[in-house]
């Protein structure tokens, strides 16, 4: 036997819950750029205050995209200090990094700028945020989804800091 589902009660719940998701990715991703910021600064400065300066100075003004750039150009570097070629047959060894925080840097994008839109009946899915650009498109994401896009903003986070911590034993 189904029970009755009063559809408006369900609706603010799941308005309440997406407010909460957002803020939890938002808040993730964010941990995420501040250690992108702290491998660029790390990486030109050794001094702690000089570090924060350059980071409230210059990292703070410049777009997420800006920093990944430079972040991927000094990895690059480095690749090619340590012996790598680069050929029109071969990428750089942390393309397919770098490809995975665009991915996680467009569900972002979602999280932070798409409206947010409403169930009109009783699914698995957590949050829907919509884009009204050419045409009305949907992404929907289950908790299964959500959750695992979490960890791999953790992962991804995570390498940073390993190779931060490079930078620290060289």
């Amino acid at each position: 036997m189904k029970l009755p589902i009063d559809l408006p009660t369900y609706q603010f719940e799941h308005l309440s819950q997406g407010h909460y998701l957002r803020g939890v990715l938002i808040n993730e991703f964010s941990g995420l750029e501040k250690k992108i910021e702290k491998f660029i600064v790390s990486y030109f400065i050794d001094d702690k205050d000089k570090g924060n300066e350059m980071s409230n100075i210059i990292l703070d003004r410049l777009t997420f995209e800006a920093k990944r750039t430079s972040f991927k150009a000094i990895l690059d570097k480095r690749s090619v200090e340590n012996g790598f070629v680069k050929t029109k047959n071969n990428s750089y060894p942390e393309s397919k990094f770098f490809d995975e925080i665009r991915r996680l840097n467009d569900h972002r994008i979602y999280f932070a700028h798409y409206v947010m839109v409403m169930p009109m009946a009783i699914t698995d899915n957590v949050i829907g945020l919509a884009e009204f650009r050419d045409s009305v498109k949907i992404k929907w994401y289950t908790q299964e989804q959500f959750e695992t896009l979490i960890g791999d903003i953790m992962i991804a986070s995570n390498k940073i800091q390993a190779l931060i911590d490079g930078l620290k034993s060289t």
